[in-house]
């Protein structure tokens, strides 16, 4: 199957070819040296602030080194053959922002970045990880309001009121936002209240559990 370079991982791409010799092997080694992260843009900024590069630059190109790490895993081939399809893409594109000066020293600093398995490997798979879910929450919010009770006569002042509130979700579906509206009352909210209370609690007792194991508990 032939090897094609996604649109979107172009501009990252010719970016990273831009950097000096000695910028891309400060880049190698502060995403070697890097703490894994559940969010790319967190994982960056580390690397970033470590290499001494433009935050923005860096969160661009290792998004696009994390999707390469996956997308090699997805097609099963080594990080040789993974590399080497890459490089020889690059050069028959014709592409002149994508042509390396070196491009042994290229294939050479590619492959160093992404046989980083314990920082950007972990990372790129804890997102994955996180969002392999048919629904993730995207926004959410409580409409709080008052509504009246009319007596027969609706000329008359309200009798009584009840405060409802509405529950508002944002969710992800595939490439799609979609949102739904949740009626609640006190009792609910209470509700809510106690299982996220229990839902935290139960976060930290498994935090705990994997710092006493060794794992790193990655989080937001």
């Amino acid at each position: 199957m032939e090897f094609k370079i996604p649109k979107s991982a172009e501009a990252p791409l010719a970016e990273f070819v831009k950097l000096a010799d000695d910028q891309v092997k400060q880049l190698v080694e502060a995403v070697c040296h890097a703490r894994p992260t559940l969010l790319p843009t967190q994982f960056a900024q580390g690397v970033a602030a470590r290499a001494g590069l433009s935050e923005e630059k860096v969160v661009e190109i290792l998004s696009m080194f994390g999707g390469m790490y996956i997308a090699r895993i997805d097609a099963e081939k080594t990080l040789e053959e993974f590399v080497s399809d890459l490089s020889s893409a690059l050069q028959k594109s014709g592409n002149e922002g994508l042509q390396a000066r070196n491009w042994l020293a290229f294939e050479q600093s590619v492959k160093s970045i992404l046989a980083c398995e314990d920082s950007l490997g972990i990372t790129a798979k804890a997102l994955e990880l996180l969002m392999d879910h048919e629904h993730t929450l995207h926004a959410a919010r409580i409409v709080t309001d008052i509504r009246y009770i009319f007596a027969s006569d609706p000329t008359q002042r309200p009798k009584a009121a009840v405060i409802a509130h509405m529950l508002n979700l944002v969710y992800h579906e595939i490439d799609d936002l979609k949102e739904i509206y949740l009626a609640l009352d006190a009792s609910d909210l209470r509700h809510l209240k106690s299982i996220i209370e229990r839902a935290e609690a139960k976060e930290a007792n498994l935090k705990a559990m994997l710092e006493q194991t060794g794992v790193i508990g990655l989080e937001t």
